[in-house]
């Protein structure tokens, strides 16, 4: 466990590499997302944004990545992922997949019933602007987890040798009754003469710091030999606040793009700077010129005219001397509004197509198309989409999970694990929101594909259907599609069924073989009795 100071300066030492970062997060916060644009400047709640901002494209485009992002990944309406276990044997044991069907109903519960929706929304609208996004998972004793999207301006982090962020550290402020709230008298003499004193609007800046653990006690499980350690530093005073740990790393990071070597990344709104900026001082040239035309600057003669002149509506302005010496008149600058506007739309498109807001768009409005249109469309966008994609899911979406899940079992919130799983189980989560199952779609209509131009070959040749199992075609289909498993019969079931059927038609074919015989010895029968009666008549005769 790190000493106060020791914190606080690998504090310092992370945020010395986060300068360059901190100049283009404020930039694209600007245009992207006014609200918080306060990464490198100081910008008081509900103050007013930069009016110097004459698009909203981005900002606009920003919005619509988030909430598709959302929508199509972790939507709260519907299932978005699904547990299996890395042991596939375990997946055959029925027993086990109900046991595993019940966990995923639990976690959906505990997400569900928690701010998690709420705070993955922000997180997602962070991803897309700033060079990452940071979310915080903590027990809870009333909704047994609780989330927290950390603004990008108080986090420093730190990865370890295979690129996976273990260390981080968040600097906030509390005011002195939330500070005295949260540690009691344990927070310190200065914070509690101030809170007797009822300064309770004076702030302290606190450090939070959570990284790997590596001087643990074997065979101790409390909080100061957990994998993970957890301290609170009051800076001013360089004093410990709170030790802890944590059995998981509590924090969650997400970079919609990075380079090897680099902790922070590149977002879209990083990335679609340049046409930002353009489009902004486009839409300024162009405001200017339609101000122009609408109200036009006017020459006038140097003498002559009564003042004050009158600019408005059917005014009357009076002047003296000849009549017909030169009057006042517009000053037009010819400028070609139209040529602006085109070149405006342009970068207007390019805004969007960074921020993927026409694949959100076209998957929202997939139903006035057909499933191979769809495809086509999606596939091509997955191709950029999909590195992103896999990276959250690896990143974040899985860490939650995987946390989640533990708490709950720590909790004893979940079923009772059947025997044959015993003592611990490796598990991997299995993504069904509609983004994951689009990246899928290419898959299935391949071998949907395939399957069709068998059956048709078969109307000639029917052998070829010997070489297809359909039963594995079915269960890949189903995985690829995502199908609720319940809804599937097992092997085994599959088999008494067959069972059964081959039993029926056996029977079946044993009574048809022997109406047949039956009939068969009563033509025979006949045929005997009429012979005997020929021979007979012939005999008479």
């Amino acid at each position: 466990m790190p000493k106060a100071a020791d914190v606080i300066e690998l504090s310092k030492q992370m945020r010395s590499k986060k300068f360059n970062w901190e100049n283009q997060a404020q930039t694209a916060a600007k245009y992207c997302m006014p609200h918080k644009a306060r990464i490198t400047i100081h910008q008081a709640e509900g103050e007013r944004v930069s009016s110097d901002v004459y698009d909203s494209t981005a900002i606009d485009a920003a919005q619509i990545a988030a909430a598709g992002l959302q929508g199509f990944m972790t939507s709260p309406s519907s299932k978005w992922f699904a547990l299996r276990f890395k042991d596939r044997r375990l997946n055959e044991d029925d027993d086990a997949k109900a046991w595993l069907h019940e966990c995923e109903e639990t976690i959906y519960d505990i997400l569900n019933g928690s701010n998690f929706n709420n705070e993955i929304a922000e997180f997602y609208h962070d991803l897309v602007v700033l060079p990452g996004a940071t979310l915080y998972e903590e027990e809870d004793p009333q909704e047994v987890v609780r989330f927290y999207n950390i603004p990008f301006e108080q986090v420093d982090l730190d990865e370890n040798a295979r690129g996976v962020v273990d260390l981080l550290t968040r600097t906030y402020t509390y005011n002195v009754r939330q500070a005295y709230e949260r540690w009691g008298d344990s927070c310190g003499p200065e914070i509690r003469e101030k809170y007797e004193k009822k300064k309770f609007t004076d702030t302290v800046e606190i450090k939070h710091q959570v990284g790997v653990r590596y001087d643990r006690k074997a065979g101790k499980n409390d909080n100061r030999n957990m994998q993970f350690y957890s301290c609170y530093v009051l800076v001013e005073k360089k004093r410990m606040l709170e030790e802890g740990g944590y059995e998981e790393f509590p924090f969650f990071v997400g970079r919609w793009r990075k380079n090897s070597g680099e902790v922070w990344g590149y977002s879209p709104a990083m990335v679609a700077l340049p046409d930002i900026l353009m489009l902004n001082s486009m839409s300024k040239t162009i405001i200017r010129a339609a101000q122009k035309v609408v109200d036009p600057p006017w020459l006038f003669p140097d003498e002559n005219f009564l003042m004050p002149l009158n600019f408005n509506p059917a005014g009357i302005n009076w002047r003296t001397g000849d009549p017909t010496e030169q009057g006042p008149f517009p000053l037009m600058t010819n400028g070609n509004i139209p040529v602006g506007l085109e070149l405006e739309n342009q970068r207007r498109e390019a805004i969007r197509r960074y921020f993927f807001a026409d694949l959100f768009l076209m998957l929202l409005d997939a139903k006035n198309m057909t499933a191979f249109e769809v495809a086509k469309r999606v596939e091509e966008k997955m191709l950029v989409l999909g590195p992103v994609i896999g990276r959250l899911m690896s990143q974040v979406l899985s860490p939650i999970i995987f946390r989640t899940f533990k708490i709950a079992l720590r909790n004893g919130l979940l079923p009772a694990m059947p025997a044959s799983l015993g003592d611990e189980v490796n598990l991997e989560p299995e993504y069904i929101s509609p983004l994951a199952r689009a990246q899928k779609l290419t898959l299935a209509q391949n071998l949907e594909g395939y399957l069709f131009t068998v059956g048709q070959m078969a109307s000639i040749a029917p052998q070829v259907l010997d070489k297809i199992d359909w039963d594995k075609s079915v269960d890949k289909l189903a995985n690829i599609h995502s199908i609720d498993p319940t809804l599937l019969k097992s092997d085994q079931e599959v088999q008494k069924i067959r069972e059964v059927r081959a039993q029926e038609q056996a029977q079946a074919n044993a009574l048809m073989m022997a109406q047949m015989g039956g009939e068969a010895l009563e033509k025979v029968g006949k045929g005997a009795k009429a012979l005997t009666q020929d021979e007979g008549k012939k005999r008479a005769a």
